[in-house]
């Protein structure tokens, strides 16, 4: 049985999946506000205190990008 919502956009139709579904072993990383912005201007690297891996960033609720920590 098929239990997707399925969507349609012009002649395309899909299925959202969360990240969550797709990579249930990848964390999602919460920033400050400030951290947020810095990622927005494009300013790279960003200091976090998280262990070496990759990390979703969740922005306005959306999926924003996967970031990887490294020393």
């Amino acid at each position: 049985m098929d239990t997707h919502l399925w969507m349609q956009h012009n002649d395309i139709r899909y299925a959202p999946i969360s990240h969550e579904v797709l990579f249930p072993n990848i964390q999602v990383l919460e920033l400050s506000p400030e951290e947020k912005m810095h990622l927005r201007l494009g300013s790279t690297p960003l200091s976090t205190p998280q262990e070496n891996g990759k990390y979703f960033i969740i922005y306005d609720d959306n999926t924003y990008g996967l970031l990887e920590a490294r020393d």
